[in-house]
């Protein structure tokens, strides 16, 4: 399996509200709810230092997954490349447990909403609060930069503080 891209916003939201009425007058549809429990597990950042890499486990209503991924932050956003795998039975879990070691547990509920080549998730995260996530794939030909630079000003009103990090960092207090 090949490498997918994202660029991303990450920010808390103190109410999703306005969010969800943007989304619903820029076009956006809405999905479905879930609940999902990510299990992050020890991994080193890459030798060169200029991204972070992460493995987890995602458990929600599908199918559970393990999903690598590198990330390095840009000028108005993070960049997110990552490959996703079905997982079958606990046998792959309870190794990884074992050999990597848990980091952090993160469970959250999501509300996913999509438009085009973008996942808008709104997650409540346990302990954290209240992330918006705005997921732009690079492909389908849409100018991404374009994009990031529209959803930010979209959304930029109705968000907090930008997250730099990932809701495991937030879990496991590192930022």
């Amino acid at each position: 399996m090949t490498m997918q891209t994202n660029r991303e916003i990450k920010a808390f939201c103190p109410d999703f509200g306005p969010v969800r009425q943007a989304l619903s007058e820029h076009g956006a549809s809405y999905l479905e709810n879930t609940d999902q429990v990510d299990y992050y597990y020890n991994l080193a950042d890459t030798p060169e230092g200029n991204s972070r890499r992460r493995l987890k486990i995602r458990i929600d209503k599908e199918a559970p997954q393990v999903i690598y991924y590198e990330e390095g932050q840009e000028s108005g956003g993070r960049t997110s490349s990552f490959r996703v795998w079905g997982l079958n039975g606990h046998e792959t879990k309870e190794m990884l447990d074992a050999v990597l070691g848990v980091r952090a547990v993160v469970n959250k509920q999501r509300e996913i909403w999509t438009k085009d080549n973008v996942v808008f998730n709104l997650d409540d995260v346990e302990s954290v609060g209240k992330i918006l996530e705005v997921e732009i794939r690079l492909d389908g030909g849409f100018d991404v930069e374009a994009q990031l630079k529209e959803y930010q000003e979209l959304f930029g009103p109705y968000l907090g503080d930008e997250i730099d990090g990932s809701n495991e960092d937030l879990v496991d207090g590192l930022i």
